[in-house]
């Protein structure tokens, strides 16, 4: 792998234009550079239709034509012909792909390299201009961490065949489309800032579309094999996005198995700061608008579900999600619960909760 980093760095820093065939026994890839920027990467014709055909979201050309078919420009043609309605689903999908192809081929071996120069003119085909250029260094940068990443993922997740169940009602979830939630595109410009890593960049309530497929496919039935397979992401981001639910719990294994973050997530005394500075903020901007709205919009009852209101609000103030449970609210230091209360609460979803009076229990 040594040996591919050196050769995809060496032609960023002479600016090279052209396509490199990337060949090994475990697939085959094209990735087109233009003047020393990564463009796009694409399988072979019959391999991306498969692929394309097995995530159910798309129209799919012929056998017969695509045998025909030349070029990725002209397929994609066909592609965006044939899925006018999904144009920006289709164009979504194909932006992610590329980087997951391009980061793919770090984990194959016995990898040949059969450069093809040329000057790519983007009026030849203007179906791709949704592809923006990408600064090589920080692709390999995000491919080193996925290398490292990628073992603790395994160790996280064990069994390809576990099941997992979201815990999040799908009614009223507000569906994000595609085309405003370019999470990896996001992820890419974020990591390009950094010096290295590759940090998440998610919609919270309403969910991303990314986000939602996983909660729809999450259903009981579906093992982690079934959700790669259905996913339109590739195998490393749609477990890197499973554990990111879990950790979060949107999404439970079927085994009961306790969700433990990863060790890589950030340490306690960065979160705490973290948390602090998000809480000023919220604080500062709820001091701006008045604190009339809890008297207004509050029940008067007494004053232990008041004030339990007010910590659920700030907690969603700082975090822009209820908590999943009220244990979640007193780890967050907002409010001290009592070891029992009088309150069943229910998590809905990032916008709603239920608060429910009943006898004395412990939470």
């Amino acid at each position: 792998m040594k040996e591919l980093f050196e050769y995809l760095g060496k032609l960023e820093s002479e600016g090279w234009s052209g396509e490199v065939q990337v060949t090994s026994s475990e697939g085959h890839a094209f990735l087109l550079l233009n003047h020393g920027k990564f463009v796009y990467a694409y399988r072979p014709l019959d391999r991306a239709a498969e692929k394309l055909e097995n995530s159910g979201l798309f129209q799919i050309p012929p056998a017969s034509v695509i045998q025909n078919t030349k070029t990725w420009g002209n397929f994609i043609k066909l592609l965006l012909q044939l899925n006018s309605e999904n144009a920006d689903i289709l164009t979504q999908h194909l932006k992610s792909d590329r980087f997951e192809l391009f980061f793919r081929i770090f984990f194959w071996t016995n990898v040949e390299l059969f450069p093809r120069p040329f000057e790519a003119q983007e009026k030849d085909y203007p179906e791709l201009s949704f592809y923006k250029p990408k600064d090589i260094g920080s692709l390999l940068k995000e491919a080193k961490t996925r290398m490292q990443e990628w073992p603790k993922i395994q160790a996280r997740v064990g069994s390809s065949k576990r099941i997992f169940i979201s815990n999040i009602p799908l009614k009223d979830t507000g569906t994000t489309s595609l085309s405003k939630s370019d999470a990896i595109e996001r992820a890419i410009l974020e990591m390009e800032q950094l010096e290295s890593g590759f940090s998440s960049t998610r919609e919270i309530g309403p969910y991303a579309a990314e986000e939602m497929q996983i909660l729809h496919l999450c259903n009981g039935r579906n093992s982690l094999q079934d959700l790669i397979r259905q996913s339109i992401d590739e195998e490393f981001l749609t477990l890197r996005r499973v554990l990111e639910m879990w950790d979060r719990g949107l999404i439970l294994p079927k085994d009961g198995e306790a969700s433990t973050v990863s060790k890589e997530a950030k340490p306690k005394e960065q979160s705490r700061k973290d948390f602090k500075l998000s809480f000023i903020l919220a604080s500062l901007s709820m001091t701006f608008f008045g604190l009339s709205y809890f008297t207004q919009s509050l029940p008067h009852s007494d004053g232990t579900e008041i004030s339990l209101r007010q910590a659920l609000d700030k907690y969603r103030a700082a975090y822009a999600t209820y908590p999943v449970s009220l244990k979640d609210l007193e780890n967050s230091g907002i409010m001290e619960l009592p070891r029992k209360t009088q309150f069943d609460y229910e998590f809905l979803n990032f916008k709603s909760y239920k608060l429910i009076q009943g006898s004395n229990r412990e939470h």
